[in-house]
């Protein structure tokens, strides 16, 4: 059952219930009104009467009534009629010859008529109710309604309620068609109004099956100009929607990453293993050969090994650094780490000057010393691996906030080697990217990869432009305090 339909049937419902308790309300007051008017009204009659009988002189109340209806025939519902009860006893006199044939006023009624304000009593003959006002007389009075004298000292006027039941009965057919015309027009109107209501849910449930479906997660909800709990919820929905998209090709941007980083671990485990095959063939084959032949081949085979061993380990610290389960954050003196770094430098760049330069304090913080001064030796291994040896390298580091950068801490390292083209520039940090794939070196394409990885698992970032030298200058951006990210996983594949 849908929602539109469950909302229409619970207005129905309510509907119902309120048409219900109204028209029985109605229904009760009408009846109990018009109950009451036909009372007053055989009240008065009886009073009428009883002032008749105590101011018509004798003669008067002896002259026999003429009969109006059929005897024994029923009266007129909209006629009263008036009751005797002799003083000798036997059945009730009609004085107007107009009572319904078979109705009786019980003896135990005449005997507690009351004085002077009439007893209402309803009784029933062949069906039909009356209302009857019982009177008691002050005195026995002599009449003779069918010409023959009979002393009376009670009195009854009463009056069919059949007219009472036919209006209720009218009112009751009213009050049905009417509600029934209510309940369908406010099931209609229910029903339109749950539509309409409830087209931005319809709207939703549509855009999520097409999600669902098609994958589309560009699609939006147009959220409406009223700010309703509807408007909320497809608000909520597209800005689910924004973070799933953006999750999502951020997976497809990893998987592809991923996907082109097995390929090219392949590819580059494949050419060491291959070279080192080859030579321990080549000693397998020719077990007579030279020694200095020997000593050649088993050199390659060391290089190669060597080369896949630094392979090797670069891949396990980038896996580490994109999963971030390596980051062991202490607290650091930031000047010392720099000047520590300068020292390395001087050590992996020789015979290449190295010049340091800070730029005020930069004091102390939280950081991964480790992971940093791996940062630093990959930024170094590649001055060494692709500058010439006259080149100079320059380190210099300053207090990034008091300069109104993003990040406090900057730290440039810079040379005036042939620098890189400004196309390669955007791919410098990518995986296994060599700038001359045609160039002999020792490096594996990894270094700058695993010096971003670890600068962003601090919550910073680097970037590469042209140094002041003419060469590559490599700026990194670090917090003074370490992301709370660092050192937890976040589920990264390499």
């Amino acid at each position: 059952m849908s929602l539109r339909l469950r909302v229409t049937l619970l207005t129905c419902g309510v509907v119902a219930l309120v048409v219900l308790v109204i028209a029985t309300v109605f229904f009760i007051t009408v009846g109990s009104r018009l109950r009451s008017d036909l009372d007053n009204r055989v009240v008065r009659r009886a009073e009428m009467v009883d002032n008749a009988f105590s101011r018509l002189p004798p003669a008067a109340l002896l002259a026999p009534v003429r009969r109006n209806a059929t005897v024994g025939g029923r009266a007129d519902s909209a006629t009263m009629f008036s009751l005797g009860h002799p003083v000798q006893g036997g059945g009730d006199l009609d004085l107007t010859d107009e009572a319904p044939a078979g109705l009786h006023v019980p003896a135990r009624a005449w005997v507690t008529a009351p004085r002077p304000m009439p007893a209402v009593v309803t009784l029933s003959a062949d069906g039909v109710g009356y209302t009857v006002a019982l009177l008691r007389l002050p005195a026995p009075v002599t009449v003779a309604p069918a010409g023959r004298p009979v002393a009376v000292d009670a009195v009854a006027v009463g009056a069919s309620l059949e007219d009472v039941d036919t209006t209720l009965r009218s009112l009751v057919q009213v009050v049905i068609l009417a509600g029934l015309a209510g309940l369908l027009v406010s099931g209609l109107g229910a029903w339109l109004a749950a539509g309409r209501g409830l087209r931005p849910i319809t709207l939703l449930s549509r855009a999520m099956d097409t999600v669902g479906r098609g994958g589309d997660l560009s699609r939006r909800v147009p959220v409406r100009a009223e700010q309703d709990e509807v408007a909320h919820l497809t608000t909520a929905f597209n800005h689910s929607l924004d973070r799933v998209e953006a999750a999502y090709h951020e997976l497809e941007r990893l998987l592809e990453q991923q996907q082109r980083f097995v390929a090219d671990a392949s590819h580059e485990l494949r050419t060491p293993l291959t070279t080192v095959r080859t030579d321990i063939e080549v000693m397998r084959r020719h077990p007579g050969l030279p020694a200095t032949d020997r000593d050649r081949v088993l050199d390659n085979a060391l290089t190669e090994l060597r080369r896949l061993s630094q392979l090797v380990g670069d891949l396990l610290t980038l896996a580490s650094a994109d999963a971030r389960t390596a980051m062991v954050a202490s607290p650091v003196n930031w000047d010392e780490l720099v000047r520590s770094a300068a020292d390395e430098a001087r050590r992996i760049c020789d015979p290449r000057p190295v010049s340091l330069s800070l730029e005020g304090t930069l004091g102390s913080g939280v950081a991964d010393q480790d992971a940093l001064q791996r940062t630093f030796v990959a930024l170094f291994e590649n001055i060494a691996h692709h500058t010439p040896i006259h080149s100079h390298v320059w380190v210099s580091a300053r207090d990034g906030a008091a300069a109104g950068a993003p990040l406090p801490i900057e730290v440039r390292v810079e040379d005036d080697g042939p620098g890189v083209s400004r196309d390669n520039v955007d791919h410098l940090f990518d995986r296994f990217f060599q700038a001359d794939p045609s160039r002999h070196s020792m490096g594996t394409g990894l270094g700058l990869a695993i010096a971003r990885s670890l600068v962003e698992a601090h919550g910073g970032h680097i970037t590469a432009g042209r140094s002041r030298h003419g060469g590559l200058a490599l700026v990194l951006s670090l917090p003074r305090v370490a992301s709370d990210g660092a050192g937890e996983s976040n589920g990264a594949a390499p």
